[in-house]
């Protein structure tokens, strides 16, 4: 008879196929024939030359599976050898992030996952796919914020790790939109006259912009696009145009 054995990869998680390898001998013949019978229901019939080692996703993870392995010689022999495959839980990784991202404006990562085990170590791995940041391209935190260096499409990818040492990744594309130029000009004038502030002939794109908020820096404020102000008092006035 030819001696079955083989032995499987580790861990054994839910969300990952487990990687059979056949370890079988026989002194006299070859194998001619493998039959997998991973306990779930389902087999995997494999005949020479094909090759014995195998995988298999299990459907259910948490119940312990008899795997067993028979082989049959070239010469009508055969054995069998069966272990217990237990199947842990695996992580499912989700996250999100504010739908509204402009240039120039940290974004605000909320870690949704589910680590379906105890947390041992630190289970967060973050990658925003934004290299020219250095080492703020990558976090550890649950839920982290990063700035993004441009404009433009940046996938971001979570990895989390629990305590079974099974793992699960999630990738998600931020779409950075630019932000406006920001720019005016105005005349001097004197107390008590009207100073007129106008950004037109300096920002480009000025139909796309929906919204203006002025400051005079004296206390008061405006949301009109192209404004007058008239200060009372004699000084310097830092004016902010957002």
């Amino acid at each position: 008879n030819p001696a079955a054995y083989y032995f499987y990869s580790t861990p054994t998680c839910g969300n990952k196929a487990v990687q059979f390898y056949d370890q079988s001998a026989v002194s006299n013949g070859y194998i001619k024939t493998w039959i997998w019978d991973f306990g779930d229901g389902t087999t995997e019939t494999i005949h020479f030359p094909g090759n014995p080692n195998t995988q298999h996703l299990f459907l259910t993870p948490g119940p312990s599976y008899y795997v067993k392995l028979t082989v049959i010689t070239s010469l009508g022999c055969s054995n069998d050898f069966q272990q217990v495959v237990t199947v842990l839980q695996a992580p499912v990784a989700n996250f999100y992030f504010s739908n509204i991202s402009c240039n120039n404006e940290p974004i605000q990562f909320t870690n949704a996952s589910q680590l379906n085990g105890s947390t041992g170590l630190q289970p967060w791995s973050w990658e925003f796919g934004d290299p020219t940041t250095g080492i703020n391209n990558y976090s550890n935190l649950m839920d982290p914020i990063h700035q993004f260096s441009d404009t433009g499409n940046f996938v971001v990818r979570l990895i989390v790790v629990n305590s079974n040492n099974c793992f699960d990744t999630i990738s998600k594309v931020v779409h950075i939109r630019p932000a406006p130029s920001v720019e005016f000009n105005y005349e001097i004038t004197c107390l008590n006259t009207p100073v007129y502030f106008n950004p037109d002939t300096l920002i480009t794109n000025t139909g796309s912009i929906s919204n203006w908020h002025w400051d005079f820096g004296d206390g008061i404020t405006s949301n009109i696009r192209n404004t007058v102000h008239v200060y009372t008092a004699p000084g310097d006035y830092q004016v902010a145009l957002t």
